[in-house]
């Protein structure tokens, strides 16, 4: 968290700086590949299950789209996909 902290402090400090500006925007991109990466890697186990992809889809296209903060979409699906998964384990047996 210092760590954290520090860098934020010399990041208001020299924010000025369009070198600093432009590495912060490639880590922002290198984060986001990863992130999406990550995503991908687990729903692969999933992929069969259309409900699944379905919400992955839903989830993106949110954020992507619409602007919607993670918390809030995470908060909304989140209920939905479980209830979701549970009608089809109900429907299975």
């Amino acid at each position: 968290m210092g760590v954290g902290l520090s860098l934020g402090v010399l990041y208001l400090k020299y924010a000025h700086l369009t070198v600093l500006r432009n590495i912060l925007g490639g880590v922002a991109a290198t984060a986001a590949g990863l992130l999406i990466a990550t995503g991908i890697r687990l729903l692969m186990p999933h992929r069969s299950r259309p409900a699944a992809l379905l919400f992955a889809a839903l989830a993106f296209g949110l954020m992507a789209f619409t602007k919607l903060p993670l918390l809030v979409i995470l908060f909304s699906l989140v209920p939905l996909s479980i209830a979701v998964a549970g009608i089809e384990n109900a429907r299975a047996r």
